[in-house]
């Protein structure tokens, strides 16, 4: 019993750990975290990792707001699902006061409400739990408004005993209270050591998967005694440069493909002649008048040629049209340097993804002469929230001639460093196959996404042949407008 305590308290105190690691890296490359703490005695007694936010953040679906989080980590051995009477129960996480109890203390001596409460747990709720049944999966809080509107025995058995246990407070409190909580639940120790790999990545920081919490956790221990325990990005930027967390050097390169200033151009014209400065051949997002591709082609080239060395680690920033993303990963291919992809969540590190067994190709859909051969093909391909296929559709309905589609779609609001290599993995297979059937004279690419995507995509594409490309005009949105126009052919 005695072992069985000893081995539940030492996989608690990894779980913290790695949630505490997770929101320390995540802020290297997140401007919005401002600090991150561990066990930060002043918000007591909901204190495991508390993440400070350098501006209010507004929540889903509530007109609230929020600038910091107050994170408890439980991880249960032994127990098979949550409930709300759990919540309740002083002894269920083997402390002096519930875990309800607890919140609510936080609560009341906080200045204001612009905090969230996250109660981060192994096991999930019980199936037939009362309070799982109100639980908000798009932001993993609850639906109070209709939980205190509910009429059904249960649910209200269950408020009139949680208002009981917390000193018979009012209805206005109970729902403050738990209109501030986030139940992330479920997870595992792997799922969270998976997620910290992602943040790592992101970040340029080098982690190795086989190790355990405890190269992490002797970090935290070292700072304990320096009596450091919140850290801000220059501490952790410290700390990562002191543990050679940070991978070997790389070099900054970026393409500007586009004809207007913003802060990705900004920052790539400081990059000397590491920079690809292609604009003066656009007007905003579209080739200037009397300017070809073969011009922009052969610029692109001799940078490559002169640019890009065999051996070096690279940093890419892509500031251009969806055609000069691809064309830059279409002419260095694979062989040339090792890429990172420098994008707005940090870095996409191809050597630190894991390979998942997620297929990142929800929706294929053909024309109707499914095994034939054909002259003209689409592939119609996107990461965002909504598929692109009615648009593209309605561009190249009248001007190809019974062509064959392939869609290939995955809604994704956050795209992470392992997604981001295995969709384009799995779309080149797909596509692939899908061309060696059709065997098309022409292939015609539609895409929407992030720029940094469509570069591996262009990599991929040496497989495929010629391709021309069809960017996309932010400037349609009207129903029945054309958002696509012609761009590059390569």
């Amino acid at each position: 019993m005695a072992n069985a305590s000893i081995a539940a308290r030492n996989l608690g105190d990894d779980y913290q750990v790695y949630y505490f690691w997770q929101n320390a890296i995540r802020m290297l490359s997140n401007d919005l975290i401002l600090a991150v703490s561990y066990e930060e005695g002043d918000v007591l007694p909901f204190d495991d990792v508390t993440v400070f936010y350098s501006q209010q953040i507004k929540n889903e679906y509530t007109d609230t707001y929020y600038d910091r989080d107050f994170y408890q980590c439980k991880f249960k051995v032994n127990a098979s699902s949550l409930k709300w009477e759990d919540l309740i129960d002083p002894d269920y996480y083997g402390n002096k006061e519930s875990l309800f109890q607890r919140a609510y203390n936080l609560c009341k001596k906080q200045p204001d409400g612009n905090f969230r409460l996250a109660l981060c747990t192994s096991i999930t709720f019980d199936n037939g739990d009362t309070l799982r049944s109100y639980l908000k999966m798009a932001e993993n809080g609850l639906d109070v408004d209709s939980m205190f509107s509910a009429t059904d025995k249960k649910t209200r058995a269950m408020l009139k005993t949680i208002k009981s246990h917390l000193g018979n407070i009012t209805d206005d409190e109970l729902k403050a209270l738990l209109s501030h909580f986030r139940f992330f639940v479920g997870r595992s120790l792997h799922d969270i050591k998976g997620i910290l790999n992602d943040y790592c990545a992101m970040a340029g920081v080098e982690y190795d998967l086989s190790t355990d919490a405890e190269f992490w956790t002797s970090i935290i221990k070292r700072c304990n005694l320096r009596k450091q325990t919140s850290h801000d990005k220059a501490s952790i930027r410290t700390i990562c440069v002191n543990e050679n967390l940070f991978r070997p050097d790389r070099v900054d390169i970026g393409i500007i493909g586009i004809g207007r200033s913003d802060d990705r151009t900004e920052r790539i014209k400081t990059f000397g002649v590491n920079g690809l400065d292609l604009s003066k051949y656009f007007v905003d997002r579209k080739l200037a008048p009397a300017v070809t591709w073969a011009e922009v082609i052969s610029d692109t080239k001799s940078f490559v040629s002169s640019q890009i060395k065999h051996g070096q680690s690279y940093n890419l920033t892509v500031a251009g049209i969806f055609s000069t993303a691809f064309m830059l990963g279409k002419i260095m291919g694979f062989k040339n340097g090792d890429i990172a992809l420098r994008n707005r969540n940090g870095l996409w590190v191809k050597s630190l993804a894991i390979k998942s067994d997620i297929i990142y190709t929800d929706e294929v859909c053909y024309s109707d002469m499914v095994n034939d051969t054909a002259d003209d093909v689409v592939l119609s391909i996107s990461v965002a929230q909504n598929s692109i296929f009615s648009d593209v559709k309605d561009c190249f309905t009248g001007t190809l001639t019974a062509p064959h589609i392939i869609n290939i779609h995955r809604a994704m609001d956050d795209i992470t460093n392992n997604a981001v290599w295995d969709f384009a993995n799995d779309c080149h297979n797909t596509v692939l196959e899908f061309l060696k059937r059709k065997k098309p004279k022409n292939i015609h690419l539609f895409y929407r996404g992030p720029a940094e995507l469509m570069f591996i995509l262009g990599q991929y594409a040496n497989e495929w042949g010629e391709c021309q490309i069809y960017d996309f005009d932010f400037g349609a949105a009207s129903i029945g407008e054309k958002k696509y126009y012609k761009g590059i052919k390569i």
